[in-house]
């Protein structure tokens, strides 16, 4: 029985993993889709997804030493809420409030995406998610734009600000900067990461 057992839990297991790993090729998948659509905007259509939030600190100047800790922060909640990693992908969170102010990184912070089922783990109660931290991206339309940038300069969101108002498109949520190539990637000819944009929108 207790063979059995095992046998059971190291399938589960392997189930888990390859279901990370296709979750990863899916991403990777996104980068090149988005690569090809660099700096073009495109509405685009997405299901709900779960992201942790972590508030970029106040009392430090807005920098590349900031993003690491605080991504850090939201992917150790991550894993003590859920038990997951974020094959997903990870970025930084714009408020919906800011979007149109001089400031509009005003209370932004690192976001991690949880993997699929994992919204089964949370409480499903608006309040309580949000009292952990839990954000969520709802189903429907985004309107999209690639760049090459960091998520902590305002030139990224204001060109998408500009096209939303260009299109009498209405936000109608939180801005979401997806980081496809960070660090990693960097080269000769880019020292910047490259990232997505999503804004969820509606015709006003």
């Amino acid at each position: 029985m207790r063979k059995n057992l095992d046998g059971t839990e190291q399938i589960a297991e392997l189930k888990a993993e390859r279901a990370s790993v296709q979750e990863r090729l899916s991403f990777y998948d996104e980068a090149v889709y988005w690569r090809e659509r660099e700096g073009r905007p495109e509405l685009k259509q997405f299901e709900r997804r779960y992201v942790v939030f972590e508030e970029f600190p106040g009392d430090i100047e807005r920098g590349r030493s900031m993003l690491h800790p605080t991504l850090m922060r939201a992917i150790l909640r991550m894993r003590t809420l859920t038990g997951t990693r974020p094959m997903r992908g990870w970025g930084a969170m714009l408020r919906r409030e800011a979007l149109h102010s001089d400031d509009p990184i005003a209370g932004a912070g690192s976001f991690a995406v949880l993997p699929r089922g994992a919204e089964g783990l949370l409480p499903s109660d608006p309040a309580e998610l949000a009292e952990i931290g839990i954000e969520v991206l709802p189903e429907g339309t985004y309107l999209c734009m690639s760049r090459w940038g960091m998520p902590y300069e305002p030139e990224g969101i204001r060109a998408i600000v500009a096209c939303m108002d260009e299109h009498a498109l209405q936000p109608i949520g939180n801005a979401f900067d997806f980081c496809y190539l960070d660090t990693t990637s960097y080269d000769e000819s880019h020292q910047e990461d490259f990232c997505c944009i999503q804004v969820p929108v509606v015709l006003k």
